[in-house]
């Protein structure tokens, strides 16, 4: 029974591991752009950006590029120079590595970048349209992360190790969501079935009849298995997580950073292209 409890365990936990991964908005989007798929990117990419301060700029950069591109593939221009303008507003030293990115689409993101820098520096401070607004963005920003460390005062590491999944949560992993409700569910199953076990065996130890200690015993003996299976199956959730946190974590974000550093390499010519 405890073999079996703990194989199960495993299975949801591999089996949603692969579904947050194939969940993930960002992801998704990259996906969307590698299959050409602009419209449907456009949409899924303003829904993300709707919750844009629960990531980091980086990514928040990435997808407005790739909705830029999006646009001037389907050759919405003035949406294109918006797009930038959002990124400058993020980071308004940014620069695409023209080693990644077509000249095509750097020349149209210098010319919008002077563009934004004229509109901004020639409007006054109390009527600009665009400084304030990355002021407020920023400010918002890391007032969010502010509060998010102050409130808590632990490192995601710190947290990974006290509760399953909560070191997750801090680096944007949906799946942290999976571990904190199995080590929920089974903490509350360990507590109930360790006052059961307490109570069968009180049961058990006081009983004086010959075939009621029999079955006494029978009821004590299973729960005992059973508390001691839930024990097992916690230490394994727990374990999954932190080797999740600390191993393939790692390992994820080392692979995704050289996907992020060449999918615009491998498409982004091939999209543009279609404008020469």
């Amino acid at each position: 029974m405890i073999h079996k409890l703990f194989i199960l365990l495993i299975f949801l936990m591999l089996t949603f591991s692969s579904y947050a991964q194939q969940t993930d908005p960002y992801k998704e989007i990259i996906s969307l752009y590698d299959s050409f798929e602009f419209e449907e990117l456009i949409t899924k990419a303003d829904t993300f950006l709707q919750h844009k301060t629960n990531y980091r700029d980086e990514i928040i950069i990435n997808v407005y590029l790739m909705k830029a591109i999006a646009y001037y593939s389907i050759d919405q221009d003035e949406k294109t120079r918006t797009s930038f303008f959002e990124i400058l507003k993020i980071d308004d030293n940014y620069q695409p590595d023209p080693q990644q990115i077509s000249p095509k689409i750097v020349q149209l993101f210098n010319k919008a970048k002077q563009e934004f820098f004229i509109i901004r520096d020639s409007v006054k401070p109390e009527q600009n349209n665009y400084t304030p607004t990355r002021i407020e963005y920023i400010t918002k920003h890391d007032t969010i992360l502010i509060q998010k460390e102050h409130y808590l005062g632990m490192s995601p590491k710190l947290k990974s190790i006290l509760l399953p999944g909560l070191g997750h949560l801090d680096e944007d992993n949906v799946g942290g969501w999976f571990y904190i409700g199995a080590s929920a569910i089974l903490a509350g199953a360990i507590t109930y079935y360790t006052i059961e076990t307490n109570r069968l065996e009180e049961k058990y130890l006081n009983e004086r009849d010959k075939v009621e200690i029999a079955k006494k015993y029978s009821k004590y003996n299973d729960a005992y298995h059973i508390r001691n299976g839930l024990i097992i199956g916690y230490i394994g959730v727990w374990s999954y997580a932190q080797l999740d946190f600390f191993v393939f974590r790692s390992y994820s974000n080392k692979e995704n950073k050289g996907t992020s550093e060449q999918f615009l390499n491998n498409q982004m010519n091939l999209n543009v292209r279609f404008r020469f």
